[in-house]
């Protein structure tokens, strides 16, 4: 009766108090363990809250190396994904060239990556959402049938890159089926960069990067510091950068710069609200006797056009008639 318990496998009642090992208040803590607590019973426990028992405790793990203890999905064993957390617990993963998708209901799709230079994606969402990118480069040629916000988990336009890998626009919306993808959508970019589009489809007047065509004047396109760089509008003798038909069209604190086409880089047709403010056309280029090489406006003027802190300069028209401006 006078022995000391102690925490044995097969649960000796060493004191004959008929009671045996943690369940003893004079448990020798010498034979105890460390455990450590798990308060999101994920199963990882945390190295900073740790309690001695002789057997593992409900709430508590022998696993010590969980970074974030009030989150079941942050943990050793999690895959990493585009949301700024270090969810693996391990600094040196990268969230490079990842993506996620939340559509409006709430449902979640993570990417790894979006298309490859020698394959560019063609599935755009099939649901009203939001895509957030993360730093690195995402291949796409997608037709809108749904509204999409897109912007970088950063907010520095230069380290997530959307690329049309020369073969397509990277964006086409609009209910014209003529000139856009069939269907009415509201498009929101933001913190990112447009490069490599190329108008080469069987759409009229497409431009390289984002062209939106829409009778109704339903659609929208809203762009918020982007830099649409290297796009080309010459294959289907249209815009560089940006084509609008029938569209409302929002752009600020924005650089177009370097880009070649036929039809200026921006080219706002018909109807619709037009709003360009705080940015800079540079060293853009339009080729074979096509239109001014920056901005070519022609609104309907039952709309508003406003053109707002905008600098032009070193743009260039070979064999045009309607200036470099």
């Amino acid at each position: 009766p006078d022995a000391q318990e102690v925490c044995d496998p097969d649960g000796v009642d060493e004191n004959c108090d008929g009671l045996a090992d943690d369940a003893q208040p004079d448990t020798d803590e010498s034979t105890m363990s460390i455990w450590y607590a798990d308060t999101d019973g994920d199963g990882f426990g945390d190295v900073s809250v740790t309690a001695l028992f002789c057997d593992l405790s409900a709430g508590y793990s022998a696993d010590s190396t969980d970074c974030d203890d009030s989150n079941s999905e942050i943990h050793p064993q999690a895959a990493e994904v585009c949301d700024g957390i270090d969810n693996d617990c391990n600094a040196s993963t990268t969230e490079d060239n990842m993506a996620r998708f939340v559509d409006d209901s709430g449902n979640v799709t993570d990417y790894t990556s979006i298309g490859t230079a020698a394959a560019p994606d063609t599935s755009a969402p099939s649901a009203a959402g939001s895509l957030t990118l993360c730093d690195g480069t995402f291949y796409m040629n997608w037709n809108l049938e749904n509204d999409l916000t897109v912007t970088s988990i950063s907010g520095d336009a230069t380290a997530s890159v959307i690329n049309g890998a020369a073969v397509g626009a990277v964006m086409v919306l609009g209910n014209y089926p003529d000139y856009g993808s069939g269907y009415s959508a509201a498009l929101d970019v933001s913190n990112v960069t447009i490069t490599n589009g190329n108008a080469i489809s069987d759409y009229y007047q497409l431009a390289g990067g984002i062209s939106c065509a829409d009778l109704a004047v339903d659609s929208t396109v809203t762009l918020d510091n982007v830099i649409f760089q290297g796009n080309d509008g010459t294959g289907n003798s249209g815009p560089s950068a940006v084509f609008t038909y029938s569209c409302d069209l929002s752009l600020s604190n924005s650089e177009l710069t370097g880009n070649i086409g036929n039809y200026g880089t921006v080219f706002f047709q018909y109807t619709g609200d037009l709003l360009i403010s705080d940015t800079v056309f540079d060293s853009n280029q339009v080729i074979d006797g096509g239109g001014a090489s920056a901005l070519v406006l022609q609104g309907n003027d039952a709309y508003t056009q406003e053109l707002n802190m905008v600098d032009f300069y070193g743009n260039e028209a070979a064999d045009g008639d309607w200036g470099g401006g």
